[in-house]
């Protein structure tokens, strides 16, 4: 099952199919570099980081992702992605951000950064009818 979602989210990326911050325990996307083999795996915002509940989930949800990487779990999942790259997170946003909010995503990527972890913030238009396109920051 996981195989054919990777599918469907390379066919029509960043959709509806992310899990989203109240399920920390799923990946919203994972995506393996073809040239590289890096795993990529994406939290997908679907509320504003606005608040120390809302920050917190989104803590909850990367330390699952730290822990599925650490566990060597992910690589035993995407049998593709080379083990000896370090994962990179990354938190995609929806445009338009406040500043206030890309300061709290700025110091909860620098709190990963200091655990070790990559963490990339990339902004993306939301949906309208189909799919969201990234716009990268």
């Amino acid at each position: 099952m996981r195989h054919i979602l990777a599918i469907c989210l390379l066919a029509f990326p960043f959709t509806a199919f992310a899990a989203g911050l109240d399920n920390p325990n799923e990946i919203d996307i994972v995506r393996i570099a073809a040239t590289t083999g890096q795993l990529s795996l994406y939290v997908v915002l679907d509320e504003r980081i606005l608040s120390r509940a809302s920050a917190g989930k989104l803590y909850k949800k990367l330390n699952q992702y730290a822990k599925y990487v650490r566990s060597g779990q992910a690589f035993k999942d995407e049998p593709k992605a080379k083990s000896e790259l370090p994962a990179i997170f990354v938190i995609m946003v929806p445009k338009p951000s406040t500043e206030a909010e890309m300061q709290n995503l700025t110091g909860i990527k620098n709190d990963f950064a200091g655990h070790g972890f990559t963490v990339n913030i990339e902004s993306f238009e939301p949906p309208k009818n189909g799919a969201a396109k990234p716009t990268g920051t």
